[in-house]
């Protein structure tokens, strides 16, 4: 992780903690009825004191800072007596204090004053305790809580249903003094994908202002690195995208005079533009900057939901991830007829790749499934622009189908996204699943074989293509009419032509040959092409200076040159069947096997006792 520090350690950090945003947390029950402080009791200096009646209930921070308070002196000991009782049913229960003497704005567990559990009615809680000779001097706060259903330790922030949270005043003499207060109304703005801003106001005439900087829950050491900032502002860059962060400020208003640290303030940056080609298989990353929104809310809302292996309920969705163990689906038990939920991915770029495709799995088992709409954006709005209506398989075991949508009227997009929005029929048998979703150039299959170099024991096979998806080829072959599947493979192969060794003299051979392209996609293989080795011991290298054949290869006509003005031409096949002969009374003559069918054929020219074969290609 990446990690930005201002500033430096001292003991202030370890003695008094580190502020939170110059506010207190809420905290306290939704009900009113119940578990409840009954009464708090704490006399004080001065004839000063706090006493509270806690029923009729409060929901919420019942905050009494404005007219409850109680002076104490550092080092003196107090006793607070605390009722933790009931407005209604005797239940069981979990109270505990605390009173902030670091005026940090955090009750950290140091700063608890005594502790109770119970069923009420129960005795008072005398909670004894001595001011800390650093309390901070002046008006700090006493939260007491009562849970029901809680438990010791108690989260002093922590929110629930029955119960109750109230808060007081307490002024403390003869303690530290603050001489440099801490910085207030942490904030960030302009937050991007590496970059923020962070501002923060000055609670007094601090002129400098220190920074520690680093992802979410990070321990702070207030080592620096360098920024004294001379302004409440500071711009942090080198952040990760789709992070969140937490940073602290202090101000220092001189040589050995620093506020205390306030924080931490958490803030997440936003999500980078993927580059095309993209893939998204819902893996280890989770949702990885895509976002969910539904139109029902609540614990039993309608959602997409990560799942792996089948969706928990009966007569719907599959028995497991398309590839992998992750997949995303929703959960049709949840939420009414009518809801609706949308998947969206994040921005895109497309500038890299050429005629755009989009291509996903799905599986759609359920007698209530509705409509998968296929929506995208290219910056204008979403559209939509495909739809998958109805159950699509009809058992959970069944297999998975792909779609694949033409995106090609997007290419060079700086800013696509791609959403997926279903609609509820209600419970139960409605669940859509989807996965391995990817955008990224057709994968376009090869064309127009290319044979080269053919002897009776090897050739080369050559391909055109387009596009720039394919990153490697494979090749299966074996003699003509074999069963795919069946035959001789060569797997990824980055050569164009591809050389064969090993092969049947005077045999023909199919052969098939499929491109693989980007994020593991494939295009339909390509053939059969064909090919026919020469025949052991005919001249199949060299041209005869006394016969020439014109054009080799051919689509079957043919001229062929003869250095004699008598001779005699036979062409036979690769089973040594005669299928032609013809005298040649000039130097000239033109073929024509175009009747005959593709292949391999041997022409030979008998002139002046001299007998020459060469190997003719029709293609």
């Amino acid at each position: 992780m990446k990690k930005i520090r201002t500033l430096c350690a001292t003991l202030i950090l370890t003695a008094f903690g580190w502020q939170a945003n110059a506010q207190y947390c809420a905290a306290g029950p939704s009900s009113t009825f119940d578990s409840n402080v009954g009464s708090v009791n704490l006399t004080g200096d001065a004839a000063t004191a706090i006493n509270y009646t806690g029923c009729p209930g409060v929901s919420g921070l019942e905050d009494l800072t404005g007219t409850q308070s109680v002076s104490v002196t550092s080092g003196s000991g107090y006793t607070a007596n605390v009722q933790f009782g009931t407005c209604g049913g005797n239940y069981g229960s979990a109270g505990e204090a605390w009173i902030d003497w670091n005026q940090d704005f955090t009750f950290d567990p140091s700063e608890s004053i005594g502790t109770w559990s119970g069923t009420p009615p129960t005795s008072l809680s005398s909670m004894v305790f001595t001011v800390p000779a650093l309390a901070v001097n002046g008006n700090t706060v006493m939260r007491v809580i009562q849970q029901e259903g809680g438990s010791s330790p108690l989260n002093p922030c922590a929110t629930f249903t029955w119960g109750s949270a109230v808060d007081f005043t307490v002024t403390v003499t003869g303690g530290f003094t603050i001489t440099c207060p801490q910085p207030t109304t942490l904030t960030a703005s302009s937050i991007a994908a590496n970059t923020a801003d962070l501002f923060w106001s000055e609670a007094a005439l601090a002129t400098e202002w220190e920074v520690e900087l680093d992802t979410a829950g990070f321990a702070p050491t207030g080592i620096a690195n360098n920024v004294g900032l001379t302004d409440t502002t500071f711009t942090a860059t080198g952040l990760l995208a789709n992070t969140s962060y937490d940073y602290y400020v202090r101000a220092v208003c001189g040589a050995g005079d620093s506020s205390f640290w306030v924080g931490p303030y958490g803030f997440t940056t936003l999500c980078s533009t993927y580059q095309a080609p993209y893939f998204e298989g819902f893996e280890a990353n989770g949702l990885d900057c895509w976002s969910i929104t539904s139109t029902s809310t609540g614990f039993s809302s309608y959602n997409w939901l990560q799942n792996s292996g089948t969706t928990g309920s009966f007569g719907t969705g599959p028995n497991g991830a398309s590839s992998g163990s992750e997949y995303i689906y929703t959960e049709a038990s949840s939420g009414s007829s009518g809801d609706s939920t949308r998947l969206e991915s994040p921005i895109i770029d497309l500038t890299s790749i050429v005629n755009s495709q989009l291509k996903f799995d799905y599986h759609m088992f359920g007698v209530k499934i509705d409509t998968l709409y296929i929506q995208v954006n290219n910056g204008a709005g979403f559209v939509t622009i495909d739809s998958i209506t109805g159950a699509q398989q009809s058992a959970t075991a069944d297999a998975w189908l792909t779609k694949v949508i033409d995106l090609s009227a997007y290419d060079g997009s700086t800013n696509f996204q791609v959403a997926f929005v279903v609609k509820s029929l209600g419970c139960c048998d409605g669940d859509i699943s989807i996965d391995n979703i990817r955008i990224a150039e057709t994968c376009v299959m090869p064309t127009s074989a290319i044979i080269s170099s053919l002897t009776s024991s090897s050739t080369s096979l050559g391909w055109t293509t387009s596009g720039t998806a394919a990153v490697t080829w494979s090749i299966e072959y074996g003699p003509t009419g074999f069963i795919q599947g069946t035959g001789n493979t060569i797997n990824g192969t980055t050569f164009n032509p591809h050389p064969l060794a090993g092969l049947i003299d005077g045999t023909t051979y199919d052969f098939y040959i499929i491109s693989n392209c980007a994020l593991g996609d494939k295009s339909p293989w390509a053939g059969p092409f064909n090919f026919t080795t020469f025949i052991t011991g005919v001249d199949e290298n060299t041209a005869n200076n006394d016969v020439s054949i014109f054009p080799n290869p051919n689509n079957g006509v043919f001229s062929l040159k003869v250095n004699a003005s008598d001779a005699s031409v036979k062409v036979i096949n690769t089973q040594g069947q005669i299928i032609l002969t013809k005298k040649i009374l000039k130097n000239n003559a033109k073929i024509d096997l175009s009747n005959n069918a593709k292949g391999i054929y041997f022409v030979t020219v008998t002139s002046n006792e001299a007998v020459t074969t060469q190997k003719v290609i029709v293609q």
